[in-house]
This record gives C-alpha cells, sequence and structure tokens, in this order.
C-alpha cells in the first residue's frame, strides 16, 4: 500500500499563497461591509503577527491561547502561531461584541 504523505494546514497554506496568491482566501464582514483577503495579503499579515509572536522570545512548543469572535483573524493568529513553532490553544467566544484577541502563554 502506498504511504500518502501528511500535510499541516501551514505547508498547504504556503502552497495556495504562491498558486493562488491574488485569489481571495478570506472574508470579514466589517460594519455590514465584507472585506476580502487575499492568500498573499493573508501571508503578510501572518507573518506579522508571527514576528510579534517571536518577539517575545517563546520558545518552540509554549502554548498560546486565541480568544476571540469567529473571524478571519481567528484564522490568521492561529497560522502564526503555527508558523512560530508554538501551540495554538482556542477559547471560542462567539458572543464578543468586538474581533479581539488574546495571546496568553503557557511554558510546556
Amino acid at each position: 500500500m502506498k504511504e500518502i504523505p501528511l500535510i499541516t494546514p501551514l505547508q498547504k497554506f504556503y502552497q495556495y499563497e504562491k498558486e493562488k496568491a491574488n485569489q481571495t482566501f478570506l472574508r470579514q464582514a466589517i460594519n455590514d461591509q465584507w472585506i476580502h483577503y487575499s492568500w498573499k495579503e493573508t501571508g503578510e499579515i501572518i507573518r506579522t503577527m508571527a514576528a510579534a509572536i517571536q518577539a517575545q522570545n517563546y520558545p518552540k512548543g509554549t502554548k498560546i491561547a486565541i480568544l476571540s469572535a469567529n473571524c478571519a483573524h481567528w484564522i490568521m493568529a492561529d497560522l502564526a502561531i503555527m508558523m512560530t513553532g508554538c501551540i495554538c490553544s482556542i477559547i471560542s467566544n462567539n458572543n464578543c461584541r468586538y474581533n479581539r484577541l488574546l495571546f496568553r502563554t503557557q511554558r510546556v
């Protein structure tokens, strides 16, 4: 039986970022207007988030929690955490009036 290689969500993101750079990846309604984020634009935002996380000098494997309403930036934060080698832990709060991200860390 042929073994199928496992592909992480981050590897798939990198692939689509190259192949579909200008196509819409995420959409978010803000003040009754839809904002579209392309794969390329999303990659730039994610790398900025990842740089902010790395600036904290957290070791790989650090657990980082996201508290957010269901939104495009929640997905971006999750991918940014993966980029840094940290582990994402989700705290869902779909009743947030405003989209907020709360990063908490717990050393492994």
